[in-house]
């Protein structure tokens, strides 16, 4: 598991054998969850004062990744999937 604590007060949690993203508040309620058959956008305004943060997941063969995008600005962070087994 992956967790970020952004700059607006929201968690970010990645499970990469799940291939899921959970966001929560900074006080700790869930904004919502991203998966592959739900990929977003989700958007927070944690931080208040009109600043609306967009998150979106996208997932490649052997990673997840979730884009943040705030103010102009975009980040993101990845994980990479585990191996199928077979």
């Amino acid at each position: 598991m992956r967790t970020v604590r952004l700059a607006n007060g929201d968690t970010l949690r990645m499970v990469r054998s799940a291939a899921t993203a959970t966001l929560t508040d900074p006080y700790g309620g869930v904004i919502g969850v991203l998966t592959a058959d739900r990929p977003g956008p989700v958007t927070s305004d944690s931080a208040g004062e009109g600043h609306t943060w967009t998150y979106t997941m996208d997932q490649a063969i052997s990673t997840v990744t979730v884009i943040v995008q705030h103010d102009g600005t975009t980040q993101s962070f990845s994980v990479i999937k585990p191996r199928a087994r077979g």
